[in-house]
């Protein structure tokens, strides 16, 4: 039997010690002293040719359609830049440069965004309009393998991303793009996209409240000289609520229209004057992982030891969940920061309550309260999948308000897993030899697919299951066997036997987990002493424990799950909505060091003989401090008030 309905409001348990709140609303990446966020142009030309001693190449090198199409690779580069100079120097040509703005260093940012655009399937004259997440995933995973997941949230169903959203990725460590949607009126509050734009997102203002900015670094935002790097600045932008009706999905043409709130970028317009609202983002994080504390196992335990070199946040940090003793379940989010689990008492008896842990803020919800719920596992479009008792049920995040689908069962789960390449929730049931089962929820409106599982498979104790991100492969196991199964759909035989890895019978372990890396599938488990165990193949196919893992031997009890790159969107190829399109004039820039306007590093008396050679002018130059379009009095008197090393 399947009902739906509305959930009730979720309980906030504990903000105590909100470090986000505590920081005023106010998010900031990079500095003067500490390394910038670059701010590459997209717009590069080719120079004029010249005689290698073999062929003739244009000096300096430009880009397909001279780049007015390449805002993505552009925006992630940036990215990949300041990552480089960070702790992680593969990610960009040669390494790190600490000063990419200068003009030495031009060649290899044209060759990273190049490089990027093709991962990414950039198109001369529509942009990227299919591939910018996985292409960002493939340039992670071939310059800095298992280091970086990327997470990506676009507007969908009812849901539209929050400064509240891009807030919680940044503090959490993550470095995000914003993509931004232009869009047109096509009726009353009614509103269609027609195109887009990627900027890098280096800073917001009252997110939590008060006035609400965003400062992005604009790939766009450049001078006329497509040949040279014009000089980094940051554009801040006042976000403004634009509640309305929306296409459905951006493709062209679309009749349906669903009601959903925007953050509209004020004064931030296509060209010809379409609006420009925060229609997703992509978020590049260091991976992670989740497990639980192993004394008192009531506490969720965040791993991080992938760290850039600026990053504020702890190897280890424990977020402890109110009024259970035990947490036997977990699973992460798809937007990267929220994670999901269930509780129990010290008898392990369930607790009625589903948490919602937000790792920026360490803020928990009640997300959901049933009878007795044991299992949890997450969709990649904001569902949440919950088995309560003889119940299955479904939250989706992306309606509004949120809603319940529920499924009724004769016998309880025994694990679930989400398999993102196919949008599939498998429920397992362990019963008595060949009863054994995988049921499968394509549609979660319509009857599950019933898989037996192989009688070969021997599950002996508490059992486990999860998915490979690399191609929806099923891998199960229990806590008293040493043998891994992966499991595969044969359309004639059903499941079958695809692989087994063995460990260590010592190992022992709980939970399993899956990652990928350049193809490759890692497996990862709690050891029953304690510690995370990490296997992978070696050069002749054998399983066995990985080679410089950055989770093995980390503290793990009661399952791990390691963070993996997932995406809500499904990109329409051939429609115009996904085209990218410069924007008009930029809002008036912020230069990174003001007053400093021979971009040395400090203000002093040659700023001043520059700003008085530059009187007047209206072109876009640090001598403009104060970014009013021109070269005046008030640029003086910011030069006298910033006097010394910029900071």
């Amino acid at each position: 039997m399947r009902r739906t309905l509305s959930l009730v409001p979720f309980l906030a348990l504990s903000a105590a010690g909100n470090p986000a709140l505590a920081g005023g609303c106010t998010y900031s990446l990079g500095s003067y002293t500490n390394g910038f966020m670059p701010d590459f142009d997209q717009r590069r030309q080719p120079g004029p040719l010249f005689f290698d001693g073999m062929n003739f190449v244009p000096i300096p090198d430009g880009l397909p359609g001279n780049g007015a199409n390449y805002c993505s690779p552009t925006s992630h580069t940036n990215v990949m830049a300041y990552l480089a100079d960070h702790g992680f120097p593969a990610l960009m040509p040669g390494g790190s440069a600490q000063s990419w703005g200068s003009q030495t260093n031009y060649e290899r940012v044209t060759d990273a965004i190049q490089e990027m655009g093709v991962f990414m399937q950039t198109h001369p004259d529509n942009g990227t309009t299919c591939c910018g997440y996985s292409g960002c995933v493939g340039y992670l995973d071939e310059h800095a393998p298992g280091k970086f997941i990327v997470s990506e949230q676009v507007a969908n169903d009812f849901y539209a991303p929050t400064i509240g959203d891009l807030a919680f990725c940044a503090i959490a460590g993550g470095y995000v793009n914003l993509m931004v949607g232009w869009f047109e009126n096509t009726d009353i509050n009614q509103w269609q996209k027609t195109g887009g734009h990627v900027v890098t997102m280096v800073g917001l203002e009252g997110w939590c409240g008060g006035d609400r900015k965003v400062k992005i670094r604009d790939p766009a935002a450049d001078s006329a000289n497509l040949m040279t790097q014009s000089t980094f600045a940051t554009n801040t932008y006042t976000l403004q609520q634009l509640p309305g009706f929306f296409d459905s999905d951006g493709t062209s043409g679309s009749d349906a229209y669903l009601q959903r709130t925007y953050e509209r970028m004020l004064n931030f317009n296509a060209s010809d004057g379409r609006i420009g609202l925060v229609n997703g983002y992509r978020v590049i994080l260091p991976k992670y992982g989740v497990t639980v504390t192993p004394l008192p196992m009531q506490e969720l335990s965040f791993l991080n030891p992938i760290r850039p070199t600026d990053s504020t946040i702890q190897p280890i940090v424990n977020f402890a969940i109110p009024g259970v003793t035990r947490v036997p379940c977990l699973a992460i989010g798809p937007d990267g920061f929220n994670v999901y689990c269930t509780g129990a008492n010290s008898t392990g008896a369930p607790d009625p309550r589903v948490f919602r842990v937000n790792r920026a803020t360490g803020e928990i919800d009640a997300i959901h309260t049933g009878a007795a719920p044991t299992h949890v596992a997450c969709g990649r479009s904001g569902e949440i999948f919950i088995a309560d008792g003889l119940t299955l049920t479904k939250l989706d995040f992306s309606q509004s308000p949120v809603s319940a689908e529920v499924v009724s069962l004769t016998e309880e789960v025994d694990a679930l897993a989400f398999d993102d390449t196919t949008d599939t929730l498998h429920a397992l049931f362990v019963g008595t030899g060949s009863s054994n089962s995988v049921r499968s929820y394509m549609d979660f409106a319509a009857a599950a697919w019933v898989h037996p599982i192989p009688t070969a498979v021997i599950l002996n104790g508490e059992p486990f299951m999860t998915t490979s991100p690399l191609d929806g492969a099923i891998w199960v196991r229990s806590q008293n066997s040493p043998t891994m199964y992966r499991l595969v759909l044969n359309r004639d035989l059903g499941l079958v036997i695809d692989e087994t890895a063995t460990i260590p019978a010592s190992v022992g372990g709980l939970g399993i987990d899956v990652s990928v890396e350049q193809t490759r599938e890692h497996i990862l488990l709690a050891r029953q002493v304690g510690v995370a165990a990490h296997y992978s193949k070696d050069a002749s196919g054998m399983w066995g424990p990985a080679p410089d893992s950055d989770f093995e031997g980390l503290p793990a009890t009661g399952g791990l799950k390691l963070a993996r790159s997932r995406t809500n969107f499904t990109p329409d190829m051939d429609g115009p909505n996904n085209q990218e399109q410069l924007p008009g004039p930029s809002s008036a820039p912020e230069w990174d060091c003001q007053g400093d306007a021979d971009q040395d590093g400090e203000v002093d008396f040659a700023d001043i003989t520059l700003v008085l050679t530059m009187w007047g002018s209206n072109a876009e130059h640090p001598a403009d401090a104060d970014g009013s379009g021109s070269v005046g009095f008030s640029d003086v008197t910011r030069v006298l008030s910033n006097w010394g090393p910029c900071e």
